[in-house]
């Protein structure tokens, strides 16, 4: 992990979303997109994110390798414990 998280503790939760997101994103560097691919996403600008990655890598069609379930649900368990906590955490104010 980047060394500004590296020393973070996080729950079991963020840990479980960190991880399915670094499989992720580790497929998506290690794949040779077609050009019309890198084109319509604009995989090539510094600020591509999170969109253009999960568009790519469904566009790129290797469901075998790239399978957004894990992620999709550690994500909905991150979610489900920080719900009841959006005002205390300060996600929006009371």
């Amino acid at each position: 992990m980047a060394r500004y998280i590296a020393d973070l503790d996080f729950s079991p939760e963020a840990q479980a979303v960190l991880e399915e997101g670094r499989k992720l994103f580790t497929h998506f560097h290690d794949t040779q997109f077609p050009r019309k691919i890198r084109e319509e996403l604009k995989l090539g600008r510094p600020d591509a994110g999170w969109y253009q990655v999960r568009r790519a890598l469904e566009a790129y069609g290797d469901t075998e390798l790239t399978d957004f379930d894990p992620f999709e649900s550690a994500y909905a368990g991150l979610s489900d414990k920080l719900r009841p906590m959006v005002y205390e955490l300060g996600f929006l104010p009371r």
